[in-house]
């Protein structure tokens, strides 16, 4: 149509502007792209995680390592979580927590690709963004988000890993307020700003089959 500019015209004369007027048109979907995600994930081997990749020789190290993996179901993590879900989303990433009211063992939990964001420094990765969502028993929402990153103590002269979380709260618009974290109950004790060092170890590992 000559009325139209040519980068607008599909919105007036092609399938998908009349495909969303008219109600009489079926869309189907064929379920295709999850079968060939099951289909690759299924013949993915679980792969050979063990100590000695990290430089440890020392059989207790190895040990405690299999443990991990055996109490956190690392296998069912990897295979229904973070194969799955990097292969449709591109990327993700595994945060390592701690929760003496769960287990003795370190908790790797897989965050999808709309939950965590990265931090990169002359191309090299030096932080890890998490985002996590709460609702309390009256419906109010709230978003926590926690980064770790890896930083020069110019004093101390080492690496230090930084973890900052932070704790914003949903108004009537859905834009977000910071606030502070005690100020709700179920966050009252937990730091906001913690440094380990000497360690230059994010203490999470990404999973990026596709770059954005």
């Amino acid at each position: 149509y000559n009325f139209e500019p040519y980068y607008t015209r599909n919105k007036r004369s092609y399938f998908w502007s009349v495909s969303s007027t008219e109600g009489d048109i079926k869309r189907t979907h064929s379920g295709q792209p999850r079968n060939i995600v099951d289909t690759l994930v299924s013949i993915l081997r679980y792969p050979s995680i063990t100590a000695n990749r990290f430089d440890y020789t020392d059989d207790i190290v190895n040990t405690n390592l299999q443990n991990i993996l055996k109490d956190c179901n690392f296998k069912d993590i990897y295979k229904n979580e973070q194969l799955p879900m990097t292969l449709v989303e591109g990327w993700g990433a595994f945060k390592i927590n701690w929760d003496k009211d769960i287990s003795d063992y370190p908790i790797p939990v897989y965050y999808r690709a709309n939950n965590v964001d990265f931090v990169y420094k002359l191309g090299h990765l030096v932080g890890i963004i998490f985002k996590d969502y709460y609702t309390d028993g009256e419906n109010q929402k709230y978003l926590i988000i926690e980064t770790r990153s890896i930083k020069y103590n110019p004093e101390k002269k080492e690496r230090m890993l930084i973890i900052e979380t932070s704790l914003f709260k949903y108004d009537d618009t859905d834009n977000i307020v910071e606030i502070p974290l005690n100020s709700v109950p179920e966050f009252k004790d937990t730091v906001d700003y913690i440094e380990i060092g000497p360690f230059d170890k994010l203490l999470a590992v990404p999973s990026i089959f596709y770059r954005n």
